[in-house]
């Protein structure tokens, strides 16, 4: 199917009506390990998941993050997955972290270090500061991957200043940082946004 999608691609592509089809198509393949060669040599899916259940036991231990939920995996979750594959949730990849909730007299004009709310990733222009010294887990920096979760809603890959995120948006850190793309993470969840606020 591969050599056949990229003879055509222009015209699949391109064709009336097709790229709805199309995106569901190609989500399909990367999904179920079609679109590139699989290497016997990679790591083991379920070595990775073993390493990535030992990561987030560390961090429970010492406090950092709270213990998940037990995954919940259905015949239907496994059913189409490549044999060398395993299921993982999300909250099995990355770390979800809170922002700060703001009282009014600690949102200055003029301070330190910026405040992040929901409004500023989506239209407004008007940025509130703060001279706070807070931990290091309520900051986010260039690169890391958010999530706003109010009434706007939606992932983001923060490319400002060090700031202070809002309790309205989540920071997702990676497990295993080495080990996931964040630009993978954001179009996942990118993808699923888009399913969630079509249904709504």
């Amino acid at each position: 199917l591969r050599p056949w999608l990229l003879q055509h691609f222009e015209t699949v592509a391109h064709a009336s009506g097709s790229i709805g089809r199309f995106r569901n198509l190609i989500l399909l393949l990367a999904v179920t390990g079609k679109l590139v060669r699989q290497d016997a040599n990679d790591e083991p899916a379920t070595t990775l998941a073993e390493r990535l259940q030992q990561a987030r036991a560390q961090r429970v231990v010492s406090g950092r993050t709270k213990r998940p939920n037990p995954s919940n995996v259905s015949d239907n979750d496994l059913a189409g997955l490549p044999e060398s594959w395993v299921w993982v949730r999300l909250a099995d990849v990355v770390h979800v972290l809170n922002g700060r909730a703001y009282a009014k007299e600690e949102l200055l004009e003029r301070g330190s270090t910026p405040v992040l709310r929901v409004g500023n990733l989506f239209t407004s222009n008007h940025w509130y500061h703060s001279n706070l010294e807070l931990e290091p887990a309520k900051y986010c920096n260039e690169g890391d991957l958010l999530y706003a979760w109010s009434a706007s809603f939606g992932p983001f890959i923060w490319n400002g200043p060090t700031a202070i995120y809002h309790y309205h948006i989540w920071k997702l850190e990676p497990v295993l940082p080495e080990a996931f793309n964040v630009k993978y993470l954001y179009l996942y969840l990118l993808e699923k946004t888009a399913e969630i606020k079509a249904a709504g």
